[in-house]
Formats: C-alpha cells, sequence, structure tokens
C-alpha cells in the first residue's frame, strides 16, 4: 500500500472515529407543538476514562420535561432560568448507553440546540447536539 493509500485510511479511520466521540440527540427532527421522547446518546467515556455525570441544559423554549430515571443513576432537576437535568452514576469508558427526557416542543419551528457536559473521572467534555422543530 502506497504512502498516498496509508495516509488517506488513517484520515477516513480517524474521521470516523471523531464523528462517534460525541454525545448525540435523536431523533434528529420532530413536529412543532409535540410530545417526543429525545435520546442523548453518550457513545463512550472521555478517553479511558468513565463517564460519571451527564448535564442537559435545554433551550429556553422548552418549558415542559420529564427525565427519564435509569437503575444506578440519580437524577436531578433544575428549572431556573432554564430546564436543566444531570445523571450521575458510573458508565465505563468502553460502552455507550442511552439517557431519555420527554418533551414538549415549542409551537415555532426551528434548530434548537443543547449544552450538554459529559463528566468523566478527572476531565469533561461539552457537546452541543441539535434537533429540527419542523412544521
Amino acid at each position: 500500500m502506497g504512502l498516498l493509500n496509508r495516509i488517506a485510511l488513517a484520515t477516513v479511520a480517524l474521521a470516523a472515529a471523531t464523528a462517534h466521540a460525541h454525545v448525540a440527540v435523536e431523533p434528529k427532527s420532530s413536529p412543532v407543538n409535540s410530545y417526543t421522547r429525545l435520546t442523548f446518546r453518550v457513545g463512550h467515556g472521555c478517553d479511558a476514562a468513565a463517564t460519571v455525570a451527564l448535564t442537559v441544559k435545554f433551550p429556553e423554549d422548552m418549558k415542559t420535561v420529564r427525565p427519564q430515571p435509569k437503575p444506578g443513576w440519580t437524577v436531578e432537576m433544575k428549572k431556573e432560568p432554564v430546564i436543566e437535568i444531570t445523571w450521575r452514576g458510573r458508565l465505563e469508558a468502553d460502552y455507550f448507553d442511552d439517557f431519555g427526557a420527554l418533551v414538549h416542543l415549542p409551537s415555532t419551528p426551528g434548530i434548537r440546540r443543547f449544552a450538554i457536559k459529559q463528566e468523566c473521572e478527572g476531565k469533561s467534555m461539552e457537546w452541543t447536539p441539535s434537533l429540527d422543530v419542523v412544521k
């Protein structure tokens, strides 16, 4: 295999690893003024460190949010100035898991971003996945 092919293969492998190295939200879009179950997927820990907390700050116009409990994790919820949910527990670095919330989406369409903090042992990472609220 030539040098250029090896470089291209390494670039693709690095891009694939980076693409999965985050917290994502599903679904990617949902209708206005609907109740929707959002799933926040933690793909893995921070490098080799286990995830010990996940905090999700919801957009200001999401006023009704109900967190889904997780066995083995505690759930804290703040409602002012914006709704914020924190799950605390332990997710080993080599595993993934889903964290859920039921939300009532606003009546105006548009992209909504979530401020997410993934806390691991000794470090943390921040993510801003988005949801498209559509007519």
